[in-house]
C-alpha cells in the first residue's frame, strides 16, 4: 500500500546507492509523521494477539495496510490501532452440516 507516490528521481536511482538510501530515509520520515509512526510486523502479532504467518496473511490480503521501505515491511501505527478495534469472530468459520439422508 504505497499512498505516497514514488518520486520519479527515486525510481531512476540505483537500488542500495547512497542517493537510493537517502530518497528512502526520507520517504520513511514522511511515512512516519503522516501516521504517527511505523511498526515491524513481529510488534503487530503481539499487539493483534494473532500469529507472524497471519499478520503476513492480513498484510498481503491488504487488509492491514504496509509500506515497504528498503525491502522491509512496516505497518503505520495509527492504522493498526484502527485495524486492533474492529470486532471480529475468534476461532476457524462455523461450516453447515451437509444433511445426508
Amino acid at each position: 500500500m504505497d499512498e505516497l507516490p514514488l518520486n520519479d528521481a527515486r525510481t531512476e536511482l540505483k537500488e542500495g546507492s547512497a542517493e537510493y538510501n537517502r530518497a528512502e530515509l526520507k520517504r520513511f520520515r514522511e511515512l512516519c509523521r503522516k501516521h504517527d509512526g511505523l511498526t515491524i510486523p513481529f510488534f503487530a502479532k503481539f499487539y493483534l494477539g494473532v500469529s507472524q504467518q497471519r499478520v503476513d496473511q492480513l498484510m498481503t490480503a491488504g487488509k492491514l495496510p504496509s509500506y515497504t521501505v528498503l525491502g522491509k515491511r512496516l505497518i503505520p501505527c495509527d492504522l493498526l490501532e484502527q485495524f486492533a478495534e474492529i470486532e471480529r469472530p475468534v476461532g476457524r468459520p462455523r461450516t453447515l452440516a451437509l444433511a445426508t439422508a
